[in-house]
């Protein structure tokens, strides 16, 4: 065979496999239709954690606002939901271990103090509440506690702002309104001290103490109906306290004959009762 016969036989294998539809590999030639795409679920599974990542990042920008303001409770909230979103967030994570940890030691002083308070030792109370506070500022037991004790002690000023500190934390506690209340009631803020008394009892309507004590700085500001109403209400909640059956009696017989009354033996004494030293766990 011929040089020119075994070419021939070459061009005519190469102008088969050219004509082959799979004679071709060259991917650029192959039609567009032919390229594979993304499933859709892949690219909707990839917003969606683009989304969740996004949150995450929200989250904790938040959780470091509130950190910085001292609201260490809320801010492990939002570590915890940067978290939720997105697992591997490991600032998230480790910013919410570390402000756990504030929050042990603070309870640790919140429980020595309630040791001491037994104990009757008001002293070393305050500072472990003190020592509690410092290390975890939302701890809202020991600022009423705090406000408690400065209360007795007969500093007042000091109770009144341990005691807005608990409400900025806890606005509905009807006990650190109360607390707050004769704080300002000693004081002889009688209106100021009337509209705590108020919060206290709209939070808890069966509050006798917050009733009893309303009635006498309504006496003291010469409101003597409303006063009649709220010990009439104390003793409504507790008809073993006599004290506030009394006031409201003697109220009641001045205003019937039309006298001028004279302060009652609960407007005498002013402040009846200030609340008791609360001691138990603030989770």
């Amino acid at each position: 065979m011929s040089f020119l016969q075994v070419c021939g036989i070459c061009s005519k294998i190469n102008d088969t496999s050219a004509s082959s539809p799979g004679g071709d590999c060259n991917l650029k030639s192959t039609p567009e239709s032919w390229i594979p795409e993304l499933p859709q679920i892949v690219i909707e599974e990839e917003k969606n954690l683009k989304a969740h990542k996004d949150l995450a990042q929200h989250y904790f920008d938040n959780g470091l606002i509130f950190e910085q303001k001292g609201e260490f409770e809320t801010a492990i909230q939002k570590y915890g939901n940067s978290l939720k979103h997105d697992p591997d967030h490991h600032l998230a994570r480790y910013n919410m271990g570390r402000l756990m940890q504030k929050k042990i030691t603070s309870t640790i002083n919140f429980n020595l103090g309630k040791i001491k308070v037994s104990q009757g030792d008001t002293q070393a109370a305050m500072e472990h509440f003190h020592a509690a506070v410092d290390a975890f500022p939302s701890n809202v037991g020991a600022w009423i506690n705090l406000g408690s004790i400065y209360h007795q002690n007969g500093d007042l000023e000091s109770s009144i702002r341990c005691n807005k500190k608990a409400i900025s934390i806890d606005a509905k506690n009807p006990a650190v309104y109360f607390n707050l209340a004769c704080a300002l009631h000693d004081l002889k803020c009688f209106d100021q001290a009337i509209e705590m008394y108020n919060f206290a009892v709209s939070f808890d309507p069966m509050h006798r103490d917050a009733f009893f004590n309303l009635g006498i700085a309504c006496e003291q500001s010469n409101k003597l109906e409303e006063a009649m109403v709220h010990y009439k209400r104390a003793f409504f909640i507790d008809p073993t306290c006599s004290e506030a059956l009394d006031a409201f009696e003697s109220l009641n017989l001045f205003l019937q004959n039309n006298g001028n009354p004279q302060p009652t033996q609960a407007h005498r004494k002013g402040v009846q009762v200030i609340s008791n030293i609360i001691v138990n766990s603030w989770f």
